[in-house]
């Protein structure tokens, strides 16, 4: 690769002035800055071998030259996506599954999984938002790791918020959308009597 071929170009915003910063990626898909430590975190798409790779890294030091790999799976994914902690100075990033990795600092650790497959990221407070396959959006605390809710949205503007206990809010005919099963006593095999926890089970009714 010469210094001319690469996916990542360092612009001054005052002068234009373009620097070209080496890298293998094919394409860099999402990039977030760390303004107070002077980082800069990519995902991009590279050829390792025969086969394609997501690989996340930082850049550090003078034109973001030095170059970490903080993780890297084989595949590419164009709902891959980043979000940064600017308080915690933590990396979250997501493939397209329904996994949300973050960065510790020294390792890889995940929050709690999405019942559905995560399309975008974003970070706001201390929570993480996503919008999933389903075009439905899940609430996570980067506290806890565990998601808060679960919101759903219908063409006809009407609305459920499922939270973490079990429990629905519905506004805008939201309910018409929505089947309630609730938990009941039942046998096993050796007649001891087990208790299935009451909860509810939301089903969406198709039009």
């Amino acid at each position: 690769m010469s210094d001319y071929d690469s996916a990542l170009l360092l612009v001054n915003s005052v002068t234009g002035e373009t620097l070209i910063i080496p890298d293998s990626s094919l394409i860099i898909h999402d990039i977030v800055f760390d303004a107070s430590t002077q980082t800069v975190y990519t995902l991009g798409f590279e050829q390792i071998g025969s086969n394609l790779f997501t690989v996340i890294k930082k850049r550090t030091g003078d034109n973001f030259s030095k170059e970490t790999i903080l993780f890297q799976k084989q595949g590419d994914s164009v709902h891959a996506s980043l979000a940064f902690d600017e308080h915690t100075h933590r990396l979250f990033f997501t493939l397209g599954d329904n996994i949300i990795y973050f960065h510790t600092g020294s390792a890889i650790a995940q929050l709690e999984k999405s019942s559905q497959p995560v399309r975008k990221i974003i970070f706001h407070g201390d929570k993480i938002f996503s919008l999933n396959s389903d075009s439905s959006i899940t609430v996570w605390s980067t506290v806890s790791g565990k998601t808060i809710l679960d919101f759903f949205l219908f063409e006809d503007a009407g609305w459920i918020l499922l939270t973490r206990d079990g429990k629905y809010h519905s506004q805008g005919g939201g309910e018409n959308h929505l089947n309630v099963f609730e938990g009941s006593n039942i046998f096993d095999r050796s007649g001891d009597r087990r208790q299935i926890e009451d909860k509810y089970r939301l089903n969406f009714k198709s039009k």
